[in-house]
């Protein structure tokens, strides 16, 4: 989906909290935002946030203000869509029809931006589509997601990505108490001796962003959760596909 608005001045709030919250914000997105954001006006156009985004929940930070973060992309850089669920716009436009893009540089130097300049914003329109460890392939638009092996250094994202689910997901089905219970307070030290032990797969897109993971031992699948952004798309079932392959290889019997 390209989205085309025109460049103005925001309050520059964003700043300090992308500064102060740099750690969450790295490892939401995988990258480190510089602090400040872009604001585009749309034009002619809104931008509901999308449902099952990706989110900064207030309680991961003791904070008050969540905040749903949106990959995008502008001028062929990878960047971020960030509004907060307390947005009430801005100079005479509604939430829907403003976007406050962060990326790992100052868009308005990088890119000689003005006020009132025109731009595009390049959006995905459509979920990933899933496939088996052995290579890439495509989805609409020319992203790209895989299926492969989990790394130790992966271990907080992880994490971070399974109590997103459960919290997000889950939830439906459990109790506050429950939940808690079941989230615990895992350690890095830990997931990376299970990756280190056990069959660990995630599903990435194309900048090895996590959207999903699975994991099993000896033979039996002992986990599968996907990225509430991502749920029905089909990773969840690719990653079955793999870890059922790698169970067969390794001596199961396949099911009949």
């Amino acid at each position: 989906m390209i989205l085309r608005g025109v460049v103005r001045s925001g309050k520059g709030d964003f700043a300090h909290w992308l500064e102060k919250l740099e750690e969450h914000y790295t490892r939401k997105t995988g990258m480190r935002l510089f602090p400040g954001t872009l604001n585009v006006h749309l034009i002619g156009q809104t931008y509901p946030t999308p449902q099952g985004c990706l989110r900064l929940e207030k309680e991961e930070y003791a904070g008050t203000v969540t905040v749903s973060i949106v990959p995008c992309t502008v001028f062929g850089r990878r960047a971020f869509i960030l509004r907060t669920d307390t947005d009430t716009g801005k100079l005479g436009d509604a939430p829907d029809a403003i976007l406050e893009i962060a990326a790992d540089v100052k868009l308005r130097e990088v890119y000689g931006l003005h006020d009132g300049d025109e731009l595009e914003v390049d959006v995905p329109d459509s979920p990933f589509e899933p496939r088996l460890e052995g290579g890439p392939y495509d989805r609409p638009k020319g992203g790209q997601m895989r299926i492969r092996k989990a790394f130790t250094h992966e271990a907080q994202a992880i994490i971070d990505l399974h109590a997103d689910t459960v919290r997000r997901i889950n939830s439906r089905d459990y109790s506050p108490a429950q939940i808690e219970a079941w989230l615990g307070r895992r350690k890095v030290e830990i997931t990376e001796r299970m990756i280190a032990d056990a069959e660990y797969y995630v599903a990435i897109d194309e900048q090895d962003c996590l959207l999903g993971i699975g994991h099993m031992k000896d033979c039996c699948i002992t986990g599968l959760y996907v990225s509430a952004c991502c749920q029905g798309a089909g990773a969840g079932s690719a990653l079955l596909a793999q870890m059922e392959a790698a169970a067969i290889a390794d001596g199961a019997k396949e099911r009949q």
